[in-house]
């Protein structure tokens, strides 16, 4: 069977026409030359430097100001690593990398669920004695 892609100027391209197609990769805006590399650097990185934090302190992992710090930068990581992605065709990696982060945003969001409930039901025990 052959494949069916189409070309710029909407004609059918068969897998035998010699076709060039061009990628981008992410790793390509990591320009650490000039000031645009280091927060789409940053906007991949950052997980890791997070996780590593709440792994070596408990203070880091129950701090209101990290957990909320977290989601807006989940959502700011998002929002780059969408920009990056759309100056051409999204392939395989993008939704990777999207996919991980939303699941990044839901864990981070429960942290701030928890704490609001830990809260409440304090309170509560409290009022009882």
């Amino acid at each position: 069977s052959r494949y069916r892609v189409e070309s710029e100027n909407n004609d059918a391209v068969t897998k035998n026409d010699p076709v060039e197609f061009e990628y981008t990769y992410a790793k390509d805006c990591f320009v650490l030359t000039e000031w645009q590399g280091w927060p789409s650097l940053f906007s991949f990185s950052w997980p890791l430097i997070v996780l590593l934090g709440r792994w070596r302190s408990s203070k880091i992992r129950e701090s209101q100001v990290t957990q909320w710090m977290e989601i807006l930068l989940c959502l700011g990581s998002g929002y780059v690593i969408w920009a990056l992605s759309s100056f051409g065709q999204r392939l395989f990696g993008a939704y990777v990398v999207l996919s991980g982060m939303a699941l990044y945003l839901i864990a981070a969001v429960r942290d701030p669920i928890h704490s609001v409930a830990r809260y409440m039901q304090t309170r509560k025990t409290e009022r009882q004695l």
